[in-house]
């Protein structure tokens, strides 16, 4: 027991400093994109940061409430507003910090860094959209257009930032930019975000008295895979795809190639093209590094190269993921235990071969272009055929407080893990 307890702790010191070290390093060495890239591009990446928050916010609610609250105080006769302030204080907070810390991004983009200002701006941006998303989920019609509106933009702002990044000339990486913006530039950048969330304030304050039960407990499931999140990581990714299928309409059926292999295989390429947001991250994973690639040193681009691929090869595992969790349905389709997961592989290995060739121009050396998609389809395969946690651990109490020893363990050798192993590898290899 001491053993693996040393083990563990030593694994984590390690792996913490190393990654620590190479972050703090990275940090400290953000270039800037070219001159005349930085306008259109910033631009870009601002349409796609807000747009995603509010998107997110609206996935959530963003105003949640528990079915025990949904269904057994609010429909009596108290006061609604009062009882769901925290709530919507706390999502309106969480909103704030979306926008300060999507700003820095921003930032980064128009070539000033993680400028300290940054969040100035980006704060009251991200109220005004918590704001405007609190007032949409009185309307869910008008809810579900804006969402569809606010992907179709988001998708767009990122090709165009990608075309932007293509186009980018390229030349020696300079150092962000230190001196003082335009001051009327910084001052309605200031103020329209300000004047924004001032002038949604009063609906927003009006909206948790008219939202329905239904409305508030749509999330609830979600919040609580968030919060569970300690004791099984796939609750959150289990959520979300339950959410998918239930709003799929009717697809049409297609006849299956003969041969169970062949069938799996045709399923799983079946199953990956009718999920749209699939499709979406696949492109995404494409296009992203191309525009990362301009602001973050070479010492972070394997990393981010493989977060790309592994983003994009954990998109198309929906099939792998439901096959390797589930005994019953293996035995059902026959074959051997371990035949049609491999067939459901095959689409995470086609996603990542793609993207890897996708974002082989942004650089890195031909070991690392060669282990990228190999790494990448690793941590999905493991991710995908972890064990079930352990929901009884072993306590160890230190000085720092008290370390579930078993918990600990599945961290490190599940797919994050395996994830932070490659990382590691890959940044050493060039």
């Amino acid at each position: 027991m001491a053993g693996t307890v040393y083990e563990i702790l030593l694994t984590s010191a390690v792996l913490g400093g190393v990654a620590v070290g190479l972050l703090g390093d990275a940090f400290a060495r953000l270039t800037a994109p070219p001159p005349t890239a930085s306008g259109p591009l910033a631009l870009a990446v601002a349409t796609v940061v807000v747009t995603g928050l509010g998107l997110a916010a609206m996935a959530v609610g963003p105003l949640v409430a528990d079915p025990a609250r949904a269904g057994w105080l609010l429909p009596a006769p108290v006061d609604r507003a009062g009882l769901l302030a925290t709530s919507a204080r706390t999502a309106l907070a969480l909103c704030t910090a979306g926008g300060a810390a999507g700003s820095l991004v921003v930032a980064g983009a128009a070539g000033w860094g993680l400028h300290p200002l940054a969040p100035v701006v980006g704060a009251p941006a991200g109220l005004a959209i918590g704001e405007l998303a609190l007032i949409l989920q009185v309307h869910r019609a008008v809810a579900v257009r804006t969402a569809a509106v606010a992907r179709a933009l988001l998708m767009t702002a990122l090709l165009a930032a990608g075309v932007v990044a293509l186009t980018a000339a390229p030349g020696v990486a300079v150092p962000p930019r230190t001196g003082a913006a335009d001051p009327a530039t910084g001052v309605v950048a200031v103020v329209v975000p300000t004047v924004l969330c001032l002038a949604l304030a009063v609906p927003a304050r009006r909206a948790p008295r008219r939202i329905g039960v239904r409305d508030l407990a749509a999330g609830a499931p979600l919040l609580a895979a968030f919060r569970s999140g300690l004791l099984e990581r796939g609750l959150v990714a289990d959520v979300v795809r339950e959410r998918r299928l239930r709003r799929r309409g009717p697809v049409r059926s297609r006849r299956l190639p003969a041969g169970r292999t062949a069938a799996a295989m045709t399923a799983a390429f079946v199953a990956t093209g009718r999920h749209r947001s699939a499709v979406e991250r696949v492109v995404a994973a494409a296009v992203v590094p191309h525009v990362v690639a301009l602001v973050v040193p070479p010492l972070l681009l394997p990393t981010v190269l493989l977060g790309a691929v592994t983003t994009a090869a954990s998109a198309c595992s929906g099939a792998l993921t439901t096959v390797a969790r589930s005994p019953a349905l293996r035995r059902a389709l026959g074959g051997t235990d371990r035949a049609v997961p491999v067939a459901c592989t095959v689409p995470p290995v086609v996603a990542a071969g793609l993207v890897t060739a996708a974002v082989a121009p942004v650089g890195g050396s031909l070991v690392t272009l060669t282990l990228l998609p190999v790494a990448a389809v690793a941590v999905v395969v493991r991710a995908a055929t972890r064990p079930e946690p352990q929901l009884t651990s072993t306590l160890l109490d230190t000085p720092v407080g008290t370390l579930p020893v078993d918990q600990i363990r599945d961290r490190l050798v599940g797919g994050p893990g395996v994830f932070a192993l490659c990382a590691i590898v890959l940044t050493m290899s060039g």
